[in-house]
């Protein structure tokens, strides 16, 4: 993945996904040798994790594939949503990443803007939010 967009020009590449420990980290990096990595931790609150899932599950945003949030009850939500901030709270408690990027209130082009304002290689000189 990252050749092809290399070939094409791009200086950096943003990619979102779970990280689950470190076994995946060094998987990421044995795939792109080459690369420098600046792993940034997402974190929303609680009350933000909960807008967002409930809104996935009323279809008013981004869908996964199998779309395993829709058209669930507020409570099964809300129970995702519980989960979901369990697991961030041991992702801050073992330290993962080299840094916290808080996205509460930032819109997808703000929070890819921090992640590359903070990473520790020049990468982009021109936000993608136009900011």
């Amino acid at each position: 993945m990252w050749r092809t967009y290399r070939e094409a020009g791009a200086q950096c590449l943003v990619v979102s996904g779970p990280v689950e420990g470190e076994a995946m980290v060094r998987a990421y990096s044995e795939a792109v040798p080459a690369a420098a990595f600046a792993l940034s931790r997402l974190h929303a609150g609680r009350r933000h994790l909960a807008a967002r899932i409930i809104c996935r599950g009323r279809g008013r945003s981004w869908t996964q594939p199998g779309g395993p949030l829709r058209g669930q009850p507020v409570a099964r939500l809300l129970h995702v949503a519980d989960q979901a901030a369990a697991v961030a709270a041991g992702m801050e408690d073992a330290g993962t990443g080299d840094r916290c990027v808080d996205t509460d209130g930032l819109t997808v082009e703000q929070v890819v803007d921090a992640i590359v304002a903070g990473a520790a290689v020049p990468l982009l000189s021109v936000p993608l939010s136009g900011q």
